[in-house]
């Protein structure tokens, strides 16, 4: 497994983590804004990935 599908999978992992019952309108906009960032970095180590695979490629 590549380090970008590494890092994809801890991410995915991490994403699955519950806010407690009762969690206040702070408490779920900081966990919502972390998956916004979680879900960019994901697609960044894609992009990386993707462009890593490609100068493999080239001769």
């Amino acid at each position: 497994m590549s380090d970008a599908g590494k890092i994809e999978a801890q991410l995915r992992a991490i994403a699955k983590v519950r806010l407690p019952h009762g969690a206040s309108e702070e408490e779920i906009a900081d966990f919502v804004r972390g998956l916004a960032i979680l879900d960019d970095v994901t697609l960044r180590a894609r992009r990386v990935a993707e462009r890593l695979a490609q100068d493999e490629m080239q001769p």
